[in-house]
């Protein structure tokens, strides 16, 4: 739903998304040993976003899945009905809170790549400057440190 109707910063109450994929069977069958098999799903993800936050989501997923090793010889085809079974699958699933603060995906601001390199230069230059005014600093107390000590052998002079 998001490909065609925009994403608009937050889960819309009901979604729908489309579901394909490859996968692996495995059919457990008494007697003399178990089938493997390949397999391809086709389905739908019918999702109801529920509170006023949508930290919950209950899910309805109706799919097809065919057995890709199916009677090639008979049907002609590895996606045929002979070859498919129905599956609906229902659940409830919580959405933990991201570190973004919220339970789902947020859009985030994009930002031009010359402005972060114009605010990059900015805080070199403060920087600079902090260091440069901590320099002068530091030889300001150096200097004063020097006067008392000159003031301090003055006086002593003075008395002798």
């Amino acid at each position: 739903m998001n490909l065609f109707g925009g994403y608009m910063g937050e889960p819309r109450v009901f979604e729908i998304e489309t579901l394909t994929g490859i996968g692996w069977l495995h059919y457990y069958q008494n007697g003399p040993g178990d089938t493997n098999s390949w397999s391809t799903r086709l389905g739908l993800n019918l999702n109801f976003n529920l509170g006023e936050e949508k930290a919950w989501t209950f899910g309805i997923k109706p799919a097809i899945v065919y057995d890709m090793q199916g009677d090639f010889s008979k049907t002609k085809s590895r996606f045929n009905a002979n070859n498919a079974t129905f599956e609906l699958t229902a659940g409830l699933t919580y959405h933990f809170i991201c570190s973004n603060g919220s339970h789902h995906f947020t859009t985030v601001k994009p930002y031009d790549p010359v402005e972060v390199g114009e605010l990059n230069d900015a805080v070199n230059r403060l920087r600079s400057q902090l260091s440069d005014k901590d320099m002068q600093l530091s030889n300001a107390v150096q200097q004063a440190n020097n006067l008392q000590k000159e003031l301090a052998d003055c006086r002593t002079q003075a008395a002798t």
